[in-house]
């Protein structure tokens, strides 16, 4: 135990420019889907400036003064709200109870879909108090969806997250899991090794000119090594429609590090050798990656 011990403390980490990127650097194989692209929306001059101009965001202004927010195009709701802590009485000393007062009382003018909301976290990490609910349409997950509180340790309100879809229509599927299935392997050109798909449908908010479409999807992982052995593991949401797939990442991540240990080449009474550290598993939070 005393060998591994030191072994494990001689690792040595040679950085070369950390930085995530994807399975391949061509992108041309298996490549990464996704409607949302900030960087674009910044080149074509779109801007939440205008959004804050609308009344219920000016009414709680004229209460709040000094408060500031981002808004979000899509939803056209403040994606984070902050300023100088709010006292607020309702709620007593629940923060749950108190934080929802806040929204239906304070984001009245919003027309909040307050019915979708179920709470996903409650905690206190000594600094804040975080309650968070994520949005629940009929029975179905909203994906992205979190709306948000944070409190000071007085449970004073000093941020808001408002990331909460309106509107949404009913929904209706066509397709089935196991065809959901089907269509994210098709697209696949690397080796699969392995597919899960959830039965469960969840809404896809997507963004459009004005605002959002919403999509029911299937949630499919698709398992796949390359000519290098090297794994993917590819979240996939397929349109329960249409087929579609609607957006796909690659969850293993890459990173340009080297990592070298002094190991025992062949058994631990030879000399050791710095070499590099292959397949290493890093958690990061509680994230795991290879």
């Amino acid at each position: 135990m005393k060998k591994i011990a030191s072994l494990l403390g001689a690792l040595l980490f040679c950085v070369t420019g950390l930085h995530a990127q994807d399975l391949h650097d061509a992108g041309t194989v298996n490549p990464n889907i996704t409607p949302f692209h900030d960087a674009r929306d910044a080149a074509m001059g779109y801007s939440s400036a205008a959004l804050q101009n609308q009344a219920a965001w000016k009414q709680f202004v004229q209460h709040h003064p000094g408060w500031g927010a981002q808004f979000d195009r899509n939803t056209r709701l403040p994606h984070r709200a902050i300023g100088a802590p709010i006292p607020f009485a309702s709620g007593g000393a629940d923060p749950v109870v108190k934080a929802m007062a806040f929204l239906q009382q304070e984001f009245a003018g919003f027309n909040l879909p307050l019915q979708d909301l179920q709470l996903s976290r409650s905690y206190n990490d000594g600094k804040y108090i975080h309650v968070d609910f994520k949005q629940v349409h009929q029975n179905q997950d909203v994906l992205w969806s979190r709306v948000g509180i944070r409190f000071t340790q007085d449970l004073r309100i000093m941020m808001v997250i408002l990331d909460a879809y309106r509107d949404i229509p009913a929904l209706t599927s066509t397709l089935s899991a196991s065809d959901a299935k089907l269509a994210a392997e098709q697209a696949i050109t690397t080796t699969i090794t392995n597919t899960t798909v959830d039965n469960t449908l969840r809404i896809f908010p997507y963004p459009a000119e004005s605002g959002c479409e919403y999509h029911l999807v299937y949630t499919v992982h698709v398992f796949t090594k390359n000519d290098n052995k090297t794994p993917g593991n590819y979240l996939t949401y397929v349109d329960a429609n249409s087929g579609e797939i609607l957006y796909r990442q690659n969850e293993v991540k890459f990173f340009d590090v080297k990592l070298k240990g002094d190991v025992y080449p062949t058994n631990q009474y030879t000399p050791t050798q710095n070499r590099v550290m292959r397949n290493m598993k890093v958690k990061v939070g509680s994230t795991t990656y290879y």
